[in-house]
């Protein structure tokens, strides 16, 4: 997969932790549902994949006409795998412009409902310790590259 990440030259989107992306061509946002970034455990977005939508969520009226600028551009090789009903990706990400790497092991349940989300994050947690995955919460990929190689927007995601 290619992402290209955008934000308009303030980076008002990725400090309200809304993430516009275009991956493999095609644009798509992510919307955090829990704006608690210090606290979380679990990352929950309501994501969009319909331009007019994103638009509509925006206030904008093209998404190519917007004055966004590129904030990253990664590659990432990912290896999928099912267990009953979660989904396991292992990321392998490269940032190849700063000569950066980084490998994730993420688990997803999806919740069909907001009522849902808090018996998926318990079952998450109990899968994470019936298999022995390291407990521990792992900056995205994305955080992780703003942290070691663009400090001043990893510093302006902690505001």
């Amino acid at each position: 997969m290619n992402d290209v990440l955008y934000d308009y030259e303030d980076l008002s989107l990725i400090k309200n932790d809304i993430w516009l992306r275009k991956r493999n061509g095609k644009f798509d946002l992510k919307v955090s549902k829990d704006k608690d970034r210090k606290n979380r455990f679990l990352d929950i977005y309501d994501e969009v994949e319909d331009e007019f939508k994103i638009c509509k969520i925006l206030n904008i009226v093209s998404i190519r006409d917007a004055n966004f600028v590129e904030v990253a551009n990664l590659t990432t090789k990912r290896e999928k795998y099912k267990l009953g009903e979660f989904n396991i990706d292992l990321d392998i990400v490269t940032f190849a412009a700063d000569d950066f790497f980084y490998n994730l092991l993420e688990v997803e349940l999806m919740a069909e409902s907001e009522s849902e989300i808090s018996k998926a994050r318990e079952k998450i947690k109990k899968f994470i310790d019936k298999y022995g995955i390291a407990n521990k919460s792992a900056n995205a990929k994305i955080i992780q590259y703003f942290y070691e190689k663009k400090r001043h927007i990893f510093d302006a995601l902690q505001q």
